[in-house]
């Protein structure tokens, strides 16, 4: 079923910040699958017309707590995807004490389990770093909010090519021009390192964030910086 995990992996990685784009080798996982052997099982779950919706692997792992269904991977490409591999999850909780599985923060569990306390337990974490290589690039080719003109100032002590105030036009979503000058006296709507700006400008955070970020100065209201920055669907799932 290679073509069916392609087909909903890709949906995924379309939908997502930071997702891998996957090429042919990258799947080469499918092919190498020994489910007999080393007792790593991969589901397909299709709707009843035939379209594949999701996928999981999982395998048994005995932990302190009890019997656990480890997933290594669990991709759905909707809400039915997902109920169709909790299902399964759910018919192998004879042997299994419970099941545990990654999802990007944006999906609500509350929402599709809904009495949930007890029965199941939350947590976050971070699956990776952000950095930015090019700020010029990354502005020119970020999705924005609405239409507007806003100016940043960028400093980055390791690439001093990135240091600099930009100014950024954007109509319906995109840029429509993002210039950059020097460094100067003359305020931006907004001063921060790179650190703060590679994590706003990917949208791990919105500007509901700034007063609790260090080396980060606001010269304006923080609602005008809204179109620049807020939150964004992220989700890493493949590492180097």
């Amino acid at each position: 079923m290679s073509d069916e995990i392609k087909q909903i992996y890709r949906i995924w990685q379309n939908r997502y910040n930071m997702m891998v784009l996957a090429d042919e080798y990258e799947f080469s996982w499918i092919g190498k699958s020994n489910p007999t052997k080393d007792q790593v099982f991969t589901y397909v779950y299709k709707s009843g017309d035939g379209t594949p919706k999701g996928y999981v692997t999982l395998k048994q792992a005995v932990e302190a707590d009890g019997r656990n269904i480890a997933c290594s991977r669990f991709f759905a490409v909707d809400a039915e995807g997902i109920k169709g591999l909790l299902n399964l999850l759910i018919s192998l909780g004879s042997d299994h004490d419970y099941a545990s599985f990654d999802l990007p923060a944006d999906i609500d569990m509350s929402l599709i389990l809904p009495e949930w306390a007890g029965h199941a337990n939350k947590s976050s974490h971070f699956a990776g770093m952000v950095r930015v290589i090019n700020v010029q690039k990354v502005l020119e080719n970020a999705r924005y909010q609405g239409s507007g003109t806003v100016t940043v100032s960028v400093t980055d002590r390791q690439i001093p090519e990135n240091s600099g105030t930009y100014k950024i036009e954007f109509k319906d979503g995109m840029a429509t021009g993002v210039t950059r000058r020097l460094l100067s006296v003359q305020a931006a709507d907004v001063e921060m390192d790179i650190n703060a700006f590679s994590r706003l400008i990917i949208g791990t955070c919105d500007v509901s964030s700034l007063a609790f970020m260090d080396h980060v100065k606001v010269n304006t209201r923080a609602e005008a910086l809204t179109g620049i920055f807020y939150r964004k669907p992220n989700y890493i799932t493949e590492y180097f």
